[in-house]
């Protein structure tokens, strides 16, 4: 292992410590209040275009839909340099970051209908970048086993505090899990928790979007953020799965290793 790939391993670990530890603060809290009381002022239509639009973004992923073009000349092969696909995450992150702002000040700007709009339109920004950061890191997307990934990915990045640590050992474990059960767990995921999970890390940010008069300045805002976090989540999954992928590492080990050559 080189110095490079050490470091990210020490990263890692404390990555892994944050799934497991972070509990929500006063103001997830006192978001989560809030949005409770805001939810029933949201008419159903636009509650239920949003559910259709993660439905159909999320059926879409694992039906073999390919939201960039994906060709044995764009693959890169296992194993890619780590530090190289690490050096070319963030200016690929920066440029959806500012594709998710201008789409979110654009519907923003729409009020509560547009919002409505908002809501698919970003899933399929997101899912385009898993499939950007999967391809940068080695991974082949045609292979559905890692269309599912990107899905676990997703729901890890926007995670209750509660489910964290359950949505981070389903990444976690993903190297070690057969061919055989990654195919049920494709055919078993519940679209609609899928949903939820994420209406409800996004809604106060996107909430407020609603609002008359500054619904454009919040919406880029909200989409930048959340690009942001999903940027974040992304790069340490995929970093994990590479060294485990090369090495046969499981994060439990590094601590007790100290290090390994």
């Amino acid at each position: 292992m080189d110095p490079y790939e050490r470091r990210v391993r020490l990263t890692l670990e404390r990555w892994q410590s944050d799934m497991k530890w972070h509990r929500p603060g006063l103001l997830r809290t006192w978001s989560l209040r809030w949005q409770r009381k805001l939810d029933g002022l949201i008419p159903l239509k636009v509650h239920d275009a949003m559910a259709q639009g993660v439905r159909i973004g999320v059926s879409s992923l694992l039906g073999g839909l390919s939201l960039i073009p994906v060709d044995n000349k764009r693959l890169t092969p296992f194993p890619p340099l780590l530090e190289e696909a690490d050096r070319h995450l963030p200016p690929l992150l920066d440029t959806y970051k500012k594709w998710a702002a201008a789409e979110g000040a654009g519907t923003g700007a729409g009020g509560l209908i547009l919002a409505a709009v908002d809501f698919p339109a970003l899933i399929s920004i997101k899912l385009k970048f898993l499939q950007e950061v999967a391809l940068l890191y080695g991974f082949d997307i045609r292979d559905k086993s890692e269309r599912v990934f990107l899905l676990h990915v997703f729901q890890l990045a926007f995670s209750s505090p509660e489910r964290r640590q359950v949505n981070f050992e389903q990444v976690k474990q993903w190297e070690k899990t057969a061919l055989d059960t990654r195919q049920m767990i494709a055919e078993s995921i519940a679209w609609r928790d899928f949903y939820m999970d994420y209406k409800q890390y996004i809604e106060f940010r996107k909430l407020l979007q609603i609002l008359p008069g500054i619904g454009a300045v919040i919406g880029a805002w909200a989409n930048h953020s959340l690009m942001d976090d999903l940027g974040k989540t992304a790069q340490n999954a995929f970093r994990l799965r590479y060294l485990q992928k090369k090495y046969g590492l499981d994060m439990p080990s590094y601590r007790r290793q100290g290090h390994i050559e």
